[in-house]
């Protein structure tokens, strides 16, 4: 029972306190005048994946590879199929903002890191090292390419806090998403071992869906004020950020065996919702719901086929 209570209390955390490191984040974009589009695939995304970050980084000095690895895996799969359609069905909007390169580097990046966890038995300090590059090259791109003007700037988000509000906003957000997180990793741990479910189902499903909330959360917020530009940079930089950067610095710390983690169906998974994302940006037509349905739908299969197995 007390483990029970530890995973809902940690999914609980993880949610207010993850909605406070955003907003702090987007007032203080606002106070820096950064952008928004650059608030989204930065600042906001670095926000939203602390949980994910302080999960694996935790399961992983703890010998936990599979909630590791699964954690960042079933997260960026949740993002595409469970974030975004439930922000789309709570506003259909037209997804907007997004370029080629940004695309392109989602793409390659995900189609790197199912190499990693295929054909290399652990991602160790050169792996974390090549992937946080990877990070650096694409941020320092973006901002270049917003300062040429070829980012339109969105105000629809502007959240107007103190300076002083914002810091203490992002200082409880952080605190909050590692107490969190902590807290989650416990009672998933302790719940896979009495049920007998392996942990990468667990970081796969019930940990990434708890540690995606703030996703939700922000990807809500943007459809409801009809911001499309915001809500799918929040989606890509959050899965850039759990590729590029979670997996980077869990490598940097500590390096993390990929065997017995995650299956090929899992991976198969994650490069056709990445695909499936792409294309709905290709587009460019407002994402009506029944496009959402269909996406949650596959998501919830997804999710009952991995406890089925």
């Amino acid at each position: 029972m007390i483990d029970v209570v530890f995973f809902l209390l940690g999914i609980i955390t993880l949610f207010f306190t993850g909605d406070l490191l955003v907003k702090g984040s987007i007032s203080l974009s606002g106070i820096l005048k950064v952008p928004t589009f650059i608030v989204a695939v930065t600042i906001v995304s670095f926000g939203t994946s602390a949980p994910e970050l302080a999960i694996s980084l935790n399961a992983a000095l703890n010998d936990h590879s599979g909630i590791a690895i699964g954690n960042i895996v079933g997260s960026n799969i949740a993002n595409i199929l469970f974030a975004l359609p439930i922000s789309l069905l709570v506003r259909p909007i037209k997804i907007s903002g997004v370029n080629k390169i940004d695309c392109i580097t989602l793409f390659l990046s995900t189609i790197i890191y199912i190499y990693c966890l295929k054909y290399l038995e652990v991602l160790d300090f050169i792996t974390g090292s090549f992937l946080l590059l990877t990070l650096l090259i694409y941020l320092l791109w973006t901002i270049t390419d917003a300062k040429k003007g070829n980012r339109v700037d969105d105000d629809s988000l502007n959240i107007n806090f103190s300076l002083k509000k914002s810091i203490i906003y992002i200082f409880i957000g952080l605190f909050g998403v590692l107490l969190g997180s902590e807290v989650l990793v416990r009672g998933a741990v302790n719940l896979a071992r009495i049920a007998g479910i392996s942990e990468s189902v667990i970081g796969l499903s019930l940990v990434a869906i708890g540690s995606s909330l703030p996703e939700v959360v922000t990807s809500s917020l943007a459809a409801i004020r009809g911001s499309g530009g915001f809500l799918v940079g929040a989606i890509i930089g959050s899965n850039l950020f759990n590729i590029l950067a979670i997996t980077g610095i869990s490598s940097l710390v500590i390096p993390i065996s990929t065997k017995a983690t995650v299956s090929d169906q899992d991976l198969f998974v994650l490069i056709i919702s990445t695909i499936i994302l792409i294309a709905l940006i290709s587009i460019k037509k407002k994402i009506v719901r029944s496009i959402s349905l269909i996406l949650l739908i596959i998501y919830i299969l997804y999710i009952l086929n991995l406890y089925i197995k």
